[in-house]
């Protein structure tokens, strides 16, 4: 059932639904969708679960708050580059969780890496990762992204809000 409905992580998606109901002004769902989040997380911290740290959740929550209050770090969140990396960062993940663990531990292997030297070897590797991730999402992901709205939109359908962001 784990690996059906991905339980331990389900929270951390429901939390990044409540941020955008809550940024396209469903604030009252958003709340809800929050604390149902925060509370599966606390419930899941309890009991050990892999994936879960009330700590973590409660952190990012704290981040997305002053994002929401200050103008200043939100426009420090909205910057292009980290913008690139927020848009590329499902390509990231696949990449990372395949490829770059997968290279780290052959590498850290063959070259002998162990201790803090290692710490290196994983910085530079999650440097790779973010640019192939880039690659994918500006060359695959919205090349097709496009092609998929532009068909959608000769069929006389019109696009969300939320296709037409990505679309740009």
């Amino acid at each position: 059932m784990d690996l059906l409905l991905i339980a331990p992580y389900l929270p951390w998606f429901i939390g990044g639904l409540a941020a955008y109901e809550i940024w396209r002004g469903g604030h009252r769902t958003g709340l809800l969708l929050s604390i149902s989040s925060l509370g599966a997380i606390a419930l899941l911290t309890a009991v050990d679960a892999p994936g879960a740290s009330l700590f973590v959740a409660l952190a990012i929550a704290g981040l997305f708050l002053l994002c929401m209050w200050s103008e200043t770090i939100s426009r420090l969140f909205s910057s292009n580059w980290l913008t690139v990396v927020g848009v590329s960062s499902y390509s990231l993940y696949l990449l990372h969780q395949n490829l770059g663990i997968t290279l780290i531990a052959v590498l850290a292997r063959k070259l002998g890496v162990e201790g803090y030297l290692s710490i290196s070897l994983a910085l530079g590797m999650s440097l790779l990762m973010i640019f192939f991730a880039f690659l994918v999402w500006r060359f695959w992901e919205q090349p097709l992204n496009r092609a998929i709205v532009s068909a959608y939109v000769r069929r006389g359908r019109r696009p969300s809000s939320r296709v037409e962001v990505i679309r740009k």
